[in-house]
């Protein structure tokens, strides 16, 4: 079958879930190019165009889109405000399909869509839409709904599980199905849609994937199979049983005092509560038409097998369960790096001088002594993505200087604001699905 789709321009390519869709696209064979802002640093795979450019400014975009078959967007935190000036460029240059950056849960759902954590979604798809079908453009589109991302569920413990706190939780029970997804899956998914064989059933709708169908009670029951924590029950205590209504009453009521440390409750709300879309997208799904492998058990012990691994390779470079004041996840016997253990040593000894300073300073400004420098501004906490990986590290509180903006551990530093929130350690988990999944809507 010809292809209909051969050139490919991919806006977020270096990100979380965008570096997973270029490598999906590459490997199925089509030319893809990097649209990236102007000021970006990052880097693309060799082989990989890329062409920098102004995204604000739809003329510019216009001509980079102009000969390309599809658009897709990869970036973090899509709003209406930018995303509106990428659809209206793809439209007027003609290209054939328009994957936004959604990557979602069931838009289609009354109650999802008054959540305040799609607002902005909700926005892009509504605008995208009516501007195709009011278009002469033989643009079409297509969404990508995948509910929570299930890297995400295993690594902050939303799904049951917490590997960090050897801790596990459970909403309304903890046996409601949750339908979650991998990122090579969602990937592969970008890949499909645009192949001859479902490029025609796919256009002007929202497609529905899984990877797995899994209540936290069975993903704990798992964990405990592979990791050998002991989680513990409801009936003992250990494991809490949260009411989803009472986290959501609670945080509407913070909401309206303008305290917005709430938010998070209204993913569980998402993902758990009926009618919002988590157990349906079984019924929805089109893994079988995409050939698409949903998990089987197995395939769901092997990926917290694959994360335990990682862990152990990590270590004891690694450092997330240190900064977070916790044990090791994964206590067991490994070599010791006794180098790396005395840089970090180091690095504590200077961070809790540099606290023992920052008590001293006034609210909002502060001078530091000649041996540490000079600046003139406001200290923020925030984590460095390079401390973060492999190599591992511990936090380190970074001043910030009237004309230094804090920096963000994003997905994707090619569509961040250059004045990009500090990311603050104790809202890690609510930034980066932010940052790779549901945005906060306002």
């Amino acid at each position: 079958m010809a292809k209909i789709v051969r050139n490919v321009a991919l806006l977020g390519a270096t990100g979380t879930l965008g570096s997973h869709i270029l490598t999906a696209l590459k490997g199925a064979g089509f030319s893809v190019t990097a649209i990236q802002r102007k000021d970006s640093t990052k880097t693309v795979p060799q082989g990989i165009k890329s062409v920098k450019v102004d995204l604000a400014n739809k003329d510019d975009l216009v001509s980079v889109f102009k000969g390309q078959d599809a658009v897709i967007s990869a970036v973090p935190n899509p709003a209406l405000l930018t995303e509106k000036t990428m659809i209206d460029a793809a439209i007027e240059a003609s290209v054939k399909r328009i994957i936004p950056s959604e990557y979602s849960t069931n838009l289609d759902s009354p109650l999802v869509r008054k959540l305040p954590i799609v607002t902005e979604k909700i926005k892009v798809r509504d605008y995208l839409t009516s501007a195709i079908s009011s278009s002469d453009s033989p643009t079409t589109w297509t969404s990508i709904n995948n509910g929570p991302f299930f890297e995400m569920c295993l690594r902050f413990g939303v799904l049951g599980p917490n590997f960090r706190e050897k801790k596990a939780t459970f909403h309304n029970g903890g046996d409601n199905l949750v339908a979650t997804t991998t990122l090579p899956d969602i990937a592969a998914t970008v890949a499909k849609i645009l192949d001859p064989a479902h490029f025609a059933e796919t256009a002007n709708q929202p497609v529905y994937i899984h990877s797995a169908a899994i209540s936290e009670r069975l993903l704990t029951d798992l964990a405990s199979k592979v990791t050998g924590i002991d989680f513990g029950t409801v009936e003992d205590g250990r494991i809490a049983n949260l009411d989803i209504d009472e986290l959501v009453r609670d945080s509407d009521e913070k909401r309206s005092k303008g305290d917005m440390s709430g938010m998070f409750n209204y993913y569980y709300q998402m993902m758990y509560g009926k009618g919002y879309g988590g157990p349906d997208f079984k019924e929805l799904s089109w893994n079988d038409r995409l050939g698409l492998k949903t998990m089987t058990e197995k395939d769901i012990e092997e990926e917290i097998r694959q994360k335990k691994l990682k862990c152990d390779r990590v270590l004891p470079l690694c450092g997330r369960c240190a900064r977070a004041g916790e044990e090791c996840s994964f206590p067991s016997s490994r070599k010791v790096n006794k180098g790396k253990r005395k840089q970090v040593r180091e690095l504590e000894e200077k961070l809790i001088q540099l606290e023992g300073r920052i008590q001293t300073l006034s609210a909002g400004e502060a001078t530091r002594s000649q041996d540490l420098g000079t600046f003139t501004g406001t200290a923020t906490f925030s984590r460095s993505p390079a401390l973060d990986g492999n190599r591992g590290g511990v936090g380190i509180l970074e001043p910030q200087g009237e004309d230094q903006p804090p920096s963000q551990d994003g997905a994707d530093e090619d569509h961040h604001g250059k004045h990009s929130p500090a990311v603050v350690a104790s809202t890690e988990l609510l930034e980066e699905l932010q940052v790779t999944s549901f945005p906060l809507g306002t």
